[in-house]
């Protein structure tokens, strides 16, 4: 599976809750939010297929990687 790495921030504010950020270049910002900071980050990747279906595509300077997705062992 080919995949596009997409660097982004993740902060708590002074309320708890979580903020998660990516920056898009020339497609613009895309943000997350939850009361978890993986709820942020599974709104930020809802918030950045949106603006690729929007553009078409992921932008080209972003890089690519081929990764396995292997279920994790607990």
């Amino acid at each position: 599976m080919s995949m596009v790495l997409v660097p982004y921030t993740v902060d708590q504010d002074e309320s708890g809750g979580w903020h998660a950020r990516a920056d898009l270049g020339p497609y613009g910002v895309a943000y997350g939010e939850g009361s978890t900071r993986q709820e942020a980050i599974t709104d930020l990747q809802a918030g950045v297929a949106l603006v690729f279906e929007d553009e078409g595509a992921a932008p080209r300077w972003l890089p690519r990687a081929d990764v396995l997705a292997i279920p994790e062992v607990a």
